[in-house]
């Protein structure tokens, strides 16, 4: 498989090269956003447009526990360092 100039490097992810339905395209724009990635850092390795990339988030992300367990982390070091 070719892959392009910016990914030359990066080993796939062994999690989506199995993936083949619908699930690999929501799958390759949640799995960097749950590593940190800006949407725009999403788009430039998708492809994909910030509209779409935000449609998916929304739909995908409240079924992260990942995600609200570092909200609560984050909330909790807020709600500490103001004691």
């Amino acid at each position: 498989m070719d892959l392009p100039k910016a990914l030359e490097g990066f080993e796939p992810v062994p999690s989506v090269i199995t993936l083949r339905d619908q699930g690999l395209r929501d799958t390759c724009i949640t799995r960097p956003a749950l590593g940190t990635c800006k949407k725009w850092e999403i788009a430039v390795i998708t492809g994909h447009d910030l509209g779409t990339i935000d449609t998916v988030l929304k739909h995908y992300f409240g079924l992260h526990p990942e995600l609200a367990r570092s909200a609560i982390k984050k909330l909790n070091t807020y709600v500490s360092d103001r004691s």
